[in-house]
């Protein structure tokens, strides 16, 4: 099964379980605690910062959310309401956000090293086009230079 993410790319059921054991391996829980139907204030959390980075990272729609935690849409729709609480008043919500830009930085880094692998690699053909682009301006100078040079000296001999 596969979802779309924000760079329209999929984003796999490899992915997502990736996500549940970095969220789970931060707040010390075991691997099954999102999908848990149990309620505990640890539970929750670790469920509240993996469907958000899924909704606000990924932008997976809510109607699409259901199929990773097993909630329903009103559930996301609180989630959402209480990430943008903590947002707008990160002095009460300082566990829970900064628990979340660990696990989001944690998975997006490692989600997103091949596109900076790519970007490298665009930087530095670009870099080596420039190069050459130089190289051969400054060669075609030389070439027009030497072509003007016999032309007068034709027109100076003749």
């Amino acid at each position: 099964m596969k979802q779309y993410n924000k760079e329209k790319k999929f984003v796999g059921q490899k992915e997502i379980s990736r996500l549940k054991t970095i969220v789970c391996a931060q707040l010390g829980l075991n691997n099954t605690a999102i999908n848990s139907r149990v309620k505990n204030a640890d539970n929750v959390n670790a469920r509240l910062i993996f469907s958000n980075i899924l909704m606000f990272e990924l932008e997976i729609p809510i109607g699409k959310m259901s199929e990773f935690v097993n909630k329903d849409r009103s559930n996301f729709y609180h989630y959402i309401k209480l990430h943008n609480q903590a947002l707008e008043m990160p002095k009460f919500y300082q566990e829970y956000l900064r628990d979340y830009e660990i696990c989001k930085d944690e998975f997006i880094n490692k989600t997103h090293t091949k596109v900076k692998k790519w970007q490298i690699m665009i930087e530095k053909l670009s870099y080596n086009y420039r190069k050459l682009d130089d190289k051969l301006n400054n060669i075609q100078r030389q070439i027009n230079n030497f072509v003007e040079e016999e032309q007068l000296n034709n027109q100076d001999n003749g």
